[in-house]
C-alpha cells in the first residue's frame, strides 16, 4: 500500500492506501496501540477490485499527535476521520473497525 500524508483542519494524518478512485472504498480503522500497519497482513486477501484506505488514528502511527488529551476521545476521532474521508472526496464506503478502531467507527 503507498503511504502519505493528509492535511486536514483537525491535523495532519498518515493515510495507506491501495487501489485506484474507481475501486469502492474500503476504509479500515486500527486498534490501540497500533497503527494502519496493522492491516499489512491481510491486504492481499481483500479483493483487488476495492480500494482500500487505513488511516493511522490521532496519536498514533505517523498521525500528528497533541497534548489534548480531549482529542483523543471517541467522538474527536471519528471527526477526524470524517474530515480525511471528505478530504480524499469519499462519499460512499465500506468501514471496518479494530479494538479501538471499532469504537471510532460506531
Amino acid at each position: 500500500m503507498k503511504t502519505g500524508k493528509i492535511t486536514v483542519n483537525r491535523g495532519i494524518f498518515n493515510v495507506r492506501d491501495r487501489g485506484t478512485k474507481e475501486g469502492f472504498p474500503l476504509v479500515m480503522l486500527h486498534g490501540w496501540p497500533e497503527s494502519s500497519y496493522c492491516w499489512e497482513a491481510i491486504e492481499p486477501y481483500i479483493d483487488k477490485s476495492l480500494r482500500i484506505i487505513a488511516p493511522d488514528l490521532r496519536g498514533l502511527g505517523d498521525s500528528e499527535r497533541t497534548l489534548d488529551v480531549k482529542a483523543y476521545q471517541k467522538l474527536e476521532l471519528a471527526k477526524d476521520m470524517i474530515e480525511v474521508i471528505d478530504a480524499l472526496g469519499i462519499k460512499d464506503f465500506f468501514l471496518a473497525g479494530h479494538d479501538w478502531g471499532g469504537i471510532v467507527a460506531q
